[in-house]
C-alpha cells in the first residue's frame, strides 16, 4: 500500500482516533466510536428509541364488565 494516501479517522464526539478495522457508527452525518454511540443512544427517550427500531407506541384498551 502506498503510505502517501494513508489518513486517520477520528470520532466526531470525543476525537478518539480509530484503529484500522475498528467499528465506527454513523450519527447525524458524522462517525462516532462505540462508547460515544452508547452514550448518545442512552440519552434518547423511550419514544425516540421505539421509533428507531420500528416499534409503534399505542395505548392499552381494557374492557369493563
Amino acid at each position: 500500500m502506498d503510505m502517501r494516501y494513508k489518513y486517520s479517522a477520528y470520532c466526531a464526539q470525543c476525537r478518539l482516533m480509530f484503529e484500522n478495522g475498528e467499528e465506527m457508527f454513523s450519527w447525524e452525518g458524522e462517525y462516532i466510536c462505540a462508547d460515544c454511540f452508547d452514550a448518545l443512544f442512552s440519552e434518547l427517550d423511550r419514544y425516540e428509541r421505539a421509533g428507531l427500531v420500528g416499534s409503534r407506541v399505542t395505548g392499552a384498551l381494557t374492557e369493563r364488565r
